[in-house]
């Protein structure tokens, strides 16, 4: 059989892709050739980086320039984050170490605490 066409995924106005993280659950994210994070998917737990739980990327009106970048400043990544089924975790090689947000099951990301996009610990 044949395989059909895949469309690309438009991540922004003369954006392109360096890399895609790994997830274990229905979201994604990707690193930019800017250094950018951009997530879509399931976020019931704050997994997409936003400061909330709204799913985001389920419409075509929601990818390219409308989807946000997760606010890293100052961090700058050099790999994609890698997920979990409700958290995704980034290695910052400047800050060795992990910056990680969404659901903290565990302490996976910081020691018991819900943490969402807006607190990246």
């Amino acid at each position: 059989g044949q395989v059909a066409a895949v469309t690309p995924i438009n991540m922004g106005t003369g954006r392109t892709t360096r890399a895609l993280g790994r997830s274990l659950g229905p979201h994604m994210c990707a690193l930019l050739d800017t250094y950018a994070v951009k997530c879509w998917g399931a976020n019931s737990h704050g997994q997409l980086g936003q400061g909330h739980s709204t799913d985001f990327g389920n419409t075509p009106n929601q990818f390219g320039d409308q989807a946000p970048a997760i606010a890293l400043a100052p961090l700058v990544p050099e790999v994609p984050p890698d997920c979990g089924l409700t958290f995704c975790c980034l290695y910052v090689v400047a800050k060795l170490g992990l910056t990680c947000w969404g659901r903290d099951t565990a302490g996976a990301t910081s020691g018991g605490l819900p943490v969402y996009g807006d607190h990246l610990s």
